[in-house]
């Protein structure tokens, strides 16, 4: 008798699987601890002078909701710029495009989004800075997400992507 139990469950088990099932529903979400969000720039700068000698920027505001206040009290941002949507470098960044000539890419955050900032290293406009689109990742981390990874480089793009994708599992 015990042997057909068996039996019978095992036929069961298989009888019940198959490959033409109907999707099932949506897992679960990723780590809200940690959030990456990909922007892609291609219009919309604002152009300022200052009453100041030598010194303009271009500015954009990018709405980014994971930017939270407990982000911006206990946690921090993590933004990173590319030109070609593969290469990605830190912000803040000084590129030293010719021995006598520079361009600063900044980034500032607040709760709800951020601002990214290019400054012309001799003050005067060039609108060639603003031609193509920029691609920016903004990375929202929360504070237990640091004390977790306390030896994370929050500048180094490859870090951060490891610990979203550990933290996104």
């Amino acid at each position: 008798m015990k042997n057909i139990l068996i039996l019978l469950s095992v036929i069961t088990l298989f009888a019940s699987c198959g490959k033409d099932g109907a999707t099932g529903p949506a897992g679960p979400q990723g780590n809200a601890n940690v959030t990456g969000t990909n922007y892609v720039v291609t219009s919309g700068w604002t152009y300022t002078i200052l009453n100041l000698p030598s010194l303009s920027y271009y500015s954009i505001g990018i709405s980014d909701n994971s930017i939270t206040s407990d982000i911006v009290t206990y946690g921090s941002v993590s933004t990173f710029i590319s030109f070609d949507n593969t290469n990605w470098q830190s912000l803040n960044w000084n590129d030293l495009q010719t021995t006598s000539y520079s361009v600063s890419y900044e980034m500032t955050y607040s709760i709800g989004g951020v601002t990214a900032f290019i400054i012309p290293g001799d003050g005067n406009p060039n609108n060639s800075l603003i031609a193509n689109p920029i691609y920016y990742k903004v990375v929202a981390i929360a504070g237990s997400i640091k004390k977790k990874h306390p030896s994370t480089n929050w500048n180094n793009y490859m870090e951060v992507m490891k610990v979203i994708n550990q933290e996104n599992k």
